[in-house]
């Protein structure tokens, strides 16, 4: 978390803790909107919800229909991102009753803004048909919230209403953009870029930039690309929005490795990791993305020098598994594809496995007739291994099912499916496919076959002396071969396979210690990964979390004396900072643990720190007046603490 947000979030929950003491309920709902906002902020989402609910209930209580309006349409916003639209949708509309109950056309825009963006985020389905119904709901939404912004323009500042109207543009842009409708994506975020820069409205220009980067990423023109998210970089840090940085070193990591550029590509990487925010791309998944380039890198290198076709082939593979965990799908299309001009040279289980990761590959593109051709091809590889093609045949159905196909063809490959399971003799594969089919019928109200396929189901579990229960449960704990066709975080319809035998140049037991610049990109003011490195290899005893904070911080914070005391006979240091600058001393002031403090200041803790960069010159006897501490302003000022000291703001 920025250092600034971490403050202010302590901040906020010192003071609602006061207004809860003092009974004062409308502050209280105030500072739970501010707490829920910070944490929705860094996809804190259910702390959030938890924030914003509290504001509800206190805004029912008091009679604030506004407030009660705000509330509700900031959990659907956090419901939303947790992907749960229905319940998202449910409060967004009820935001807007109670907007035009009270006959505020701000929150009644505001609201329709939201609604579209539910819409929009749903239209992110894998099914076309019910994508493209939610792709009209949230252009309708987006519309009818423009229609609304006129009746607010002479009651907000101009600047307000450009912003408002600006945004707006954005998302229709979105939309359609979504729908591949790039002339008009195009168009209709340019007259938004035009008024964000116009208004100078840093936020918008930040978004209008990274969709653009986007939009043009996916259109096949990096130079665009590359242009628009260095933009959204120069913007994202003008508002010191390290998280927005974080994902934009992250999208240029992508277009560098489109464009082949594997040291420019680590170099972004290097950025990302030095900035020290909770994010969507946490260190794990930076060191994923690392360990692809530079496989992708060292392939590279030995596709110039080789000249045996296997080889050659086996490389491209190994680039194209790489792509597509970047998620460079189209790119991966084309070196996958490459793999087959040698096709004759390659065993038929290999050709199998390039099938199904083509087939794979166009099914994340959502080009699922191509994504069915390829694993139609699988089948013809693997058509003597009955257990493969069923799970094959179920990887098509979902195919057909997410493009909308009618329910006779879907019905005709679940029992070929069945069949081929049943050809096996794998039972539980038999029960996973009846079961898919008894859930598609139930969906497409196929009544009659629907009570023709679960006789069926319950013959098999009674001739196998498996309950109804566990044949209802069976086809979710399948052996390890169904652990290998599950899904993952990053694929989340098609099963991919894992555990193909890998062509892979290099093992990737790699660390960002290994990363390497360009020297024309390296800065004097970076620290070299090694120095990272080594220092992530202190002692776990002094380990950070994201906030920079250890654990005699947290033990410091949470007033944990035992803790404290043990921690610092185990050798840890007095006197670290965390990512804001602030000692455990300053912690141990702030929230009142009087022994705690007591404690430190025997182990030697500074007394007249005045914190970091970021901490305005507050000592730990500033910190402690400042919460009203006395007991503790008492024993610092008995300890040596400077009575002359001040603050930054010369307090």
């Amino acid at each position: 978390m920025d250092a600034d947000d971490a403050k202010n979030l302590q901040c906020f929950l010192r003071e609602k803790k006061k207004a809860e003491a003092k009974n004062k309920l409308k502050e209280v709902a105030e500072f739970c909107n501010c707490i829920g906002e910070i944490y929705s902020k860094y996809g804190q989402y259910e702390d959030a919800i938890q924030e914003h609910t509290q504001e509800l209930h206190l805004s029912e209580a008091l009679g604030d229909k506004i407030g009660e309006a705000v509330a509700c349409r900031k959990i659907g916003e956090c419901h939303c991102f947790l992907g749960q639209y229905e319940l998202a949708l449910s409060l967004q509309k009820r935001h807007l009753v109670l907007a035009r109950e009270c006959e505020n056309s701000l929150e009644e825009q505001r609201a329709w803004a939201t609604i579209g963006k539910t819409y929009f985020c749903q239209s992110d389905s894998r099914n076309l048909v019910n994508s493209a119904h939610a792709s009209k709901k949230a252009e309708k939404a987006y519309t009818k919230a423009l229609e609304v912004c006129e009746k607010v323009k002479s009651s907000v500042k101009l600047e307000e209403y450009m912003a408002m109207k600006g945004r707006l543009y954005l998302n229709i842009g979105l939309v359609y953009d979504t729908r591949g409708e790039i002339k008009l994506c195009a168009d209709v975020m340019k007259r938004a870029v035009a008024i964000a820069e116009k208004f100078k409205l840093l936020d918008e220009q930040y978004m209008c930039h990274s969709s653009l980067a986007s939009m043009y990423y996916k259109c096949g023109q990096p130079t665009q690309a590359m242009r628009s998210v260095d933009l959204a970089l120069k913007m994202a840090e003008k508002l010191r929005n390290k998280v927005a940085e974080k994902e934009m070193y992250i999208q240029k990591t992508q277009i560098f490795v489109s464009l082949g550029d594997y040291l420019a590509a680590k170099h972004c990487l290097k950025k990302a990791y030095k900035i020290k925010v909770m994010s969507e791309t946490g260190d794990r998944k930076l060191m994923k993305l690392f360990q692809c380039v530079n496989k992708m890198q060292d392939a590279a290198v030995d596709l110039e020098m080789n000249t045996n076709a296997k080889r050659i082939a086996e490389l491209k593979e190994v680039v194209a598994d790489n792509l597509a965990e970047l998620g460079n799908f189209s790119e991966a299309v084309e070196y996958y594809l490459a793999t087959l001009d040698s096709k004759d040279l390659l065993t038929s289980e290999k050709r199998a496995d390039i099938y199904v990761s083509l087939a794979q590959t166009y099914a994340d593109l959502r080009n699922y007739d191509e994504a069915i051709f390829y694993y139609r091809q699988e089948l013809e590889e693997r058509k003597n291994n009955q257990e493969q093609s069923c799970r094959t045949l179920l990887n098509i159905a979902e195919l057909e099912e997410l493009r909308g196909s009618k329910y006779s063809v879907l019905c005709k490959i679940y029992m070929s499916a069945f069949e081929a399971a049943r050809k096996a003799k794998h039972v539980k594969l038999q029960i996973q496919t009846l079961k898919s089919l008894i859930a598609l019928q139930k969906v497409l109200k196929q009544n009659e076959h629907l009570k023709e396929t679960e006789k069926k189901l319950e013959s098999i579990a009674r001739k196998h002396g498996i309950s109804n229960e566990h044949a209802s449960s069976s086809g979710d704990d399948d052996d390890e071969d169904d652990k290998d066709n599950s899904s993952d975080d990053d694929n989340d319809g098609v099963a991919r396979r894992k555990g193909k035998p890998s062509s892979n140049t290099n093992d990737g037991n790699l660390s960002l210690s290994d990363l390497t610049l360009s020297e024309d990109e390296s800065e004097g003011d970076n620290p070299d990964l090694a120095t990272i490195h080594n220092r992530q290899k202190k002692s776990k005893i002094a380990r950070r979390n994201e906030k920079g904070e250890t654990p005699l911080h947290r033990a410091c914070i949470d007033g944990n004396l035992k803790k404290a005391k043990a921690l610092i006979a185990q050798g840890h240091p007095v006197n670290p900072r965390d990512f804001c600058g602030w000692l455990p001393l300053h912690e141990a002031c702030n929230h009142g643990h009087i022994e705690v403090v007591k404690c430190l200041l025997e182990a030697g803790a500074w007394i007249n720190d005045r914190g970091g960069e970021r901490c305005g010159g507050v000592t730990p006897l500033i910190d402690a007046a400042n919460c009203g501490n006395l007991a503790i302003i008492r024993l610092l000022v008995t300890r040596g603490a400077s009575l002359h000291a001040k603050d930054d703001d010369v307090r």
